[in-house]
């Protein structure tokens, strides 16, 4: 899978709505957005065995699924940390996978979060007023 793409870069509060929505339609192409939203989860480390399924059997489905989320994981981080300009990728450093990474870019650019709210004062009490204003 080539997963390599071409999109702006997550640069501000300006182009996350742009970002966000290409970042979504990637994810989909992939078949990843279920990493992203949380539905597929990383196996607990409790193997838990199905009917008529012997031990070893279990061990070896827990380690497939495993594997398997851990590559779509890798992915989705790779697509996520590609894609953001340095002054974002500071707010990921201590995620630890891409739902947590995803999380963390809602909640500071969503119109409704705090920090939203706080970079959108910022940015109107840096207006003034030009001479041919």
């Amino acid at each position: 899978m080539d997963d390599s793409v071409k999109i702006t870069k997550l640069s501000n509060v300006e182009n996350w709505p742009l970002w966000k929505f290409q970042m979504k339609v990637i994810f989909n192409s992939f078949e990843l957005t279920s990493v992203i939203t949380g539905e597929w989860k990383k196996p607990s480390s409790k193997i838990t065995k199905i009917e008529k399924e012997t031990d070893e059997e279990a061990r070896a489905r827990w380690q497939r699924l495993t594997v398997d989320w851990s590559r779509a994981d890798g992915k989705c981080q790779k697509l996520i940390v590609t894609s953001v300009d340095n002054g974002p990728l500071q707010n990921l450093i201590n995620c630890e996978n891409a739902r947590d990474m995803w999380e963390k870019l809602l909640a500071i650019y969503e119109q409704k979060s705090e920090a939203c709210i706080h970079l959108l004062q910022q940015k109107f009490f840096s207006y003034s007023m030009e001479a041919t204003d």
